[in-house]
């Protein structure tokens, strides 16, 4: 594969948009509007980025959950190497980076080279044929969930750097050609937007897996939608006692998920956090009901600032 894409009549290449975009952007950016945007994505993935072109930046990377909550979709925050490509960047990174979170899972292989274009609102990703394992034998489902992996990826790099305004989709190359078959079992080359079945309906956003925190409040946060209109959350010690728990208004619209936040103050120790659902007509505040959606993350808190 040449890893240098070639200019194409009515194609724009990310370096020329980037370099345009690094100049109006403020430090801090604000949501994208386009058809893509799914309740408080856009603004989850929007993270801080400087005025110039650092060594690395920070870029958003989806990872496929656990079997147990129907492998759906979730996203880390990750350091990438910066290039005038920023989306390549993040989809180069998912394809070599393992999540944090031990319950995520993440069928890519590293990528020896990744480009990316932009044409008639949909972005173009050239992917070298190494990102696939063809040893690997995903169920459909685990490799449609793989390409809306790289999709939420890449519209959500986009996103992040003020480039996905009116972008409607994502044309997977293999090599620099359409109609490769993933995993034998998905073509590629065909322009696809996000699923929003694909996606967690129930994220923990903050704190990210193994944060540390050296005061006693520690900040809850994530978003959620469900069809009860509440979740239920709790914080266990390391030794798995319940040392707190309770239920949050969300969102019943799955297109529109509720951003939410809570404090609890915690004494010196290492912690696991998690917010679930239940399905729809089942009592929260009973162990009877099955619990869904489950996104736990550990943190431990080091009572430095108490010294």
């Amino acid at each position: 594969m040449n890893s240098t894409a070639q200019s194409q009549p009515g194609r724009l290449h990310w370096g020329a948009i980037l370099l345009a975009a690094l100049v109006l952007c403020s430090v801090v950016l604000t949501a994208c509007t386009g058809p893509l945007d799914v309740g408080p994505d856009v603004a989850e993935d929007a993270a801080p980025q400087s005025s110039s072109m650092p060594s690395r930046h920070t870029v958003p990377v989806y990872y496929i959950g656990a079997e147990a909550n129907d492998e759906l979709l979730y996203r880390e925050f990750r350091s990438a190497s910066s290039s005038a490509d920023p989306i390549a960047d993040a989809v180069s990174a998912m394809t070599r980076l393992r999540p944090r979170d031990s319950t995520y899972k993440n069928f890519w292989t590293p990528a020896s080279s990744v480009t990316t274009s932009l044409q008639n609102q949909s972005i173009t990703v050239d992917i070298s044929s190494d990102a696939f394992d063809t040893k690997l034998k995903l169920t459909d489902r685990q490799a449609q969930q793989s390409i809306q992996q790289l999709i939420y990826t890449a519209t959500a790099a986009a996103s992040q750097f003020q480039l996905a305004d009116g972008i409607t989709s994502v044309a997977v190359l293999v090599d620099g050609m359409p109609s490769y078959r993933a995993w034998d079992s998905i073509e590629l080359g065909r322009p696809e937007g996000r699923s929003t079945a694909a996606r967690s309906p129930i994220w923990l956003i903050d704190p990210a897996e193994g944060g540390r925190f050296s005061s006693p409040k520690v900040t809850i946060a994530g978003s959620a939608c469900s069809d009860n209109g509440r979740i239920g959350w709790e914080v266990r010690s390391g030794n798995g006692d319940v040392i707190e728990a309770g239920t949050l208004p969300v969102s019943t619209d799955v297109n529109n998920p509720a951003s939410f936040e809570f404090t609890v103050d915690l004494k010196p120790g290492a912690y696991t956090v998690a917010v679930y659902g239940v399905p729809k007509g089942e009592d929260l505040s009973s162990s009877a009901s099955r619990r869904e959606y489950i996104d736990r993350k550990s943190l431990t808190v080091t009572g430095d600032a108490l010294r």
